[in-house]
């Protein structure tokens, strides 16, 4: 979860299936999951998946 955070995610829910699966709920920009499947494996030796859709397009502000 603090991957997550750490990505500018917001965690939206957790949900808890059989007793070592745990399943995190989050929305995160989709630049900040570029890489997330190799690191993911890192994170958690290789059992973690993921699966991402798109939700929304938040437009970004100008500077101006």
């Amino acid at each position: 979860m603090s991957d997550l955070s750490a990505r500018r995610g917001r965690l939206t829910g957790t949900a808890t299936s059989g007793s070592e699966l745990t399943e995190i709920s989050a929305e995160v920009p989709d630049q900040e999951l570029l890489k997330y499947a190799v690191e993911l494996r890192a994170l958690t030796a290789g059992t973690g998946r993921f699966r991402r859709r798109y939700l929304r397009h938040d437009p970004v502000p100008n500077g101006s």
